[in-house]
């Protein structure tokens, strides 16, 4: 009788911690891994990525289909089966969002890049013209590398997908080797 008191205790134990993890995962909001204002957005997507392969991986191997516990013996497929799915789903979920999130601010610097040129390539013929395009040029001097940066790091991101194999439109990195 104590040896089945004690696999309950055991079990209980177990069970709590990874309804704890699960809690946690049900709490997490995939649109901080795109805040403009992290500082480094790469390593904390790494860093999720890997933590919800770490989970599903925990999960199979301590979520069992039947916990003989004592004299009963629980099924716990259902449970396992909903439980295990999770850290795979919010993978899918990034997988998904995060470059929708990066095309757009992509297409966004693209536009940016575009305008500058186009403001950079204009005809001087007056002196008006002139201090209008040093005007535009010292504008584009100034901003120009927090551009560069926000490409780069979009390239980042597309190598970290790549990195865990999750899937980038093809059109996602044409547009990508555009904007360099």
């Amino acid at each position: 009788m104590e040896s089945s008191f004690d696999k309950i205790t055991q079990f209980l134990t177990t069970f709590k911690a990874i309804l704890e993890i699960y809690w946690r995962n049900k709490q997490f909001d995939p649109t901080i891994l795109t805040d403009l204002r992290l500082i480094n957005p790469i390593d904390g997507l790494t860093n999720t990525i890997k933590l919800f392969n770490y989970y599903h991986d925990l999960f199979s191997r301590k979520l069992p289909s039947i916990a003989p516990i004592g004299l009963v013996s629980l099924n716990c497929e259902s449970v396992r089966s909903k439980i295990q799915s999770t850290p795979k789903d919010y993978i899918k979920h990034l997988e998904q969002d995060i470059p929708e999130v990066i095309k757009k601010r992509n297409d966004d610097a693209k536009k940016w890049l575009e305008t500058r040129i186009k403001e950079l390539e204009i005809s001087i013929h007056t002196v008006e013209d002139f201090v209008q395009q040093q005007t535009y040029y010292n504008f584009t001097n100034e901003h120009f590398q927090t551009q560069r940066d926000s490409i780069d790091m979009f390239g980042q991101t597309h190598n970290v997908l790549n990195e865990f194999t999750l899937k980038v439109k093809k059109e996602d990195k044409d547009s990508l080797s555009e904007s360099v």
